[in-house]
């Protein structure tokens, strides 16, 4: 061996750099691998907010329905009555209003004339109740009951269904249903 070889440096910087080659290509495996696990998660997480986002829509639509519903039903009504309007009078019933209370409470008031008796108030599993809702509740005119109610992201569908029975022996449930209304935002704390 003379001082001029280089055969001793070439030894080194292989015996060197294999090692830290190698646990190069380790560290890039490994971070390949941790960004696909990262993928997978975002990937999976859009998802669900996607299912969840679809099954709103398709709630929504459904409440458009029964509102669409309900419009045509009036609007045969003032068909069927002409244009003299009724010729008797109007017999009392039910009517519904829902409101933002605070917080997370929301007031449910018989607006009608008529008493609603076994009422029940019923949402999507969802839909996160803070307190025990009322069933087989009579309500009379001007009469109202106050709930809590919690809407998350998780939140499919946030409307509230009433049922109740125009008379106390009524063996047929009418049914209302209606979103809850927004809550005004949160205050910022100083």
């Amino acid at each position: 061996m003379t001082a001029g070889d280089p055969t001793p440096w070439v030894d080194v910087v292989a015996a060197f750099g294999t090692p830290v080659a190698a646990v190069g290509i380790g560290l890039s495996f490994w971070l390949t691998l941790r960004g696909q696990r990262t993928e997978n998660d975002r990937a999976e997480s859009a998802e669900r907010s996607s299912e969840a986002s679809a099954e709103r829509s398709e709630r929504a639509a459904a409440l458009t329905i029964d509102t669409l519903t309900r419009i045509a039903d009036a609007l045969d009504t003032l068909a069927a009555q002409g244009l003299a309007g009724p010729s008797a009078v109007r017999p009392a019933r039910v009517e519904w209003s829902l409101a933002h209370h605070g917080g997370d409470t929301y007031i449910l008031t018989n607006t009608g004339e008529a008493t609603a008796h076994h009422m029940t108030l019923t949402a999507d599993e969802s839909l996160i109740r803070a307190d025990d809702w009322p069933t087989d509740v009579t309500l009379g005119p001007g009469e109202a009951l106050t709930f809590m109610a919690l809407v998350t992201m998780g939140t499919r569908d946030k409307t509230i269904t009433v049922k109740w029975a125009d008379a106390e022996d009524a063996d047929e449930l009418r049914e209302w249903r209606y979103p809850l209304p927004p809550r005004p935002p949160r205050s910022k704390r100083s």
